[in-house]
């Protein structure tokens, strides 16, 4: 097995990856299309990826989707399914699926311009195993920005149309169209504070509060720089959206709320067209961060996604939030599950510690408070990521996770401050680690840290220093395997092939 190679998340046979595109759900399959560049370890002339998943986990590598053209890379993008043929690029009975996507010319962006992106169709008759260019591209020419890119779709039924969110530098632009080809520019968000521009990969879908009968609507958007822990990272509003119109809650205005505390989690965006889509949402991002993205330290690939997870709307006394959670399908893949149960009643360098886990794993724990106590993940080499609160605020460090010298900033402490983040105690963490990341949602995903590591072998080793007297703390381990297709076979498709 490669060096930091991931088992139990989706990661390329080869060469470079990012953002994931065209997420969407067709007679039985998840699609996961992505950001590829199939000559390089490091970012090149974007072309599409394909994977396929009968369940969001085991994933199947396929040729590639889409290459670059005439017109330019193919940028990030999405896919939906065109059920009732309003595009009238397939059959009644045969709903096309039609992905629209963001062309960069190179070349354009070497003379100076500022029109060298647009949006651009391609569609897909047989189950997207191929696609077919649209013979008029593009279909929404640049009105003179230099950053407009990554087109999202959703289907508003109110105004029976299909709403388009397009990143434009500082604003978020919302188009209309009745046939995914003919759009029409119907209004524009600008961000009421400053943050990392440009943004990027904006999303937008309704959701159905928890324990309510009240929808509002999500919007998404990653930004480059200026997340909590240095680089990139994905903040989202809650609002309203008529038609026309999106509008952010008054709370939110001026406080945008990050999807992820972590330094490793990008361009989250979600699967189109999966069942029962009102009341969650299952969304995947790119576990890097742009600070360093093109020196992590993989050798034949480099990029990973996360784990795919649900999101879901409650209502809390600081404003709605969005929680997260792992999609259920991976419990289908865990084993060995291993209880234990501790009663806190130690000094401060008194510790709790499993070791010779078998990985990957997820660990969940149970307990009264993280306040004092130490969370370490280690291996042999005493290479380690260590999780501490203290003060209401959390610090993650991985300053002695493995590798860390390819980037001055990678090794540097985290800090999350959790008095504003939620309003209730904190009482459980769930942590899920692979051989080059780590994920850890807290009070059942109220907060997500994302972080990726590259230890020279997997953590073994769980330590929990600073039990409260007389404590109970509840720990569960579970093994994870997955065996997704091998980068053999890929290859052998001839990855490295023409266009057709």
């Amino acid at each position: 097995m490669e060096r930091f190679r991931p088992e139990i998340h989706f990661s390329p046979a080869e060469n470079w990856m990012n953002d994931p595109n065209g997420l969407v759900y067709y007679s039985g399959e998840y699609h996961l299309f992505y950001q590829f560049h199939p000559f390089s370890t490091v970012w090149g002339p974007m072309h599409w990826g394909h994977a396929i998943s009968k369940d969001l986990i085991h994933w199947e590598h396929q040729p590639i989707a889409l290459y670059p053209d005439e017109l330019g890379y193919i940028f990030s993008g999405c896919i939906v399914v065109d059920w009732n043929n309003s595009s009238g690029l397939g059959k009644a009975e045969l709903p096309p699926l039609v992905a629209i996507f963001t062309q960069h010319s190179s070349e354009g962006e070497k003379n100076g311009r500022n029109d060298f992106q647009y949006q651009s169709l391609a569609y897909s008759l047989d189950k997207g195993r191929t696609w077919a260019t649209y013979r008029e591209n593009p279909i929404i020419p640049n009105p003179g920005i230099k950053d407009f890119r990554d087109p999202k779709i959703v289907w508003h039924q109110e105004s029976h149309s299909w709403i388009m969110v397009l990143a434009a530098n500082d604003k978020i632009l919302f188009y209309r169209s009745k046939n995914l080809i003919n759009w029409e520019l119907i209004s524009e968000l600008k961000i009421p504070i400053y943050i990392g521009l440009p943004f990027e990969c904006p999303d937008l879908f309704p959701l159905k509060v928890l324990e309510s009968e009240e929808t509002k609507w999500v919007l998404i958007i990653s930004v480059q720089s200026d997340a909590p822990n240095k680089g990139s990272g994905i903040i989202y509003y809650i609002g309203d959206f008529n038609g026309t119109e999106f509008s952010i809650d008054e709370f939110d205005l001026q406080n945008p709320t990050w999807l992820d505390y972590g330094a490793d989690n990008y361009a989250f965006v979600s699967w189109s067209d999966t069942p029962q889509i009102d009341q969650e949402r299952i969304g995947i991002g790119w576990m890097n961060n742009w600070l360093y993205a093109d020196k992590v330290p993989s050798s034949e690939w480099r990029g990973a996604m996360t784990l795919p997870r649900k999101l879901s709307l409650v209502k809390t006394k600081i404003g709605y939030r969005l929680k997260q959670s792992i999609v259920s399908q991976l419990e289908g893949y865990t084993s060995n599950h291993h209880k234990y149960t501790a009663i806190g009643n130690y000094e401060i360098d008194s510790q709790l510690v499993i070791g010779q886990l078998a990985a990957p794993f997820h660990l969940s724990i149970i307990c009264d408070s993280f306040e004092g106590k130490q969370l370490i993940l280690r291996n042999e080499y005493r290479e380690q990521i260590v999780f501490y609160e203290k003060n209401e605020q959390l610090t993650i460090d991985r300053s002695q996770s493995g590798v860390t010298n390819f980037h001055k900033d990678f090794g540097i402490f985290h800090s999350v401050n959790l008095e504003s983040q939620f309003d209730k105690s904190r009482t459980r963490w769930d942590i899920y680690v692979d051989h080059s990341s780590v994920e850890c949602l807290l009070n059942e995903g109220e907060l997500v840290i994302t972080e990726q590591v590259f230890p020279q072998i997997i953590y073994d080793q769980f330590i929990l220093q600073g039990g409260q007297k007389e404590e109970l703390i509840e720990i569960t381990l579970s093994e994870i395997s997955i065996k997704n297709t091998a980068p053999e076979i890929i290859k052998k498709r001839g990855i490295k092939g023409q266009a057709p």
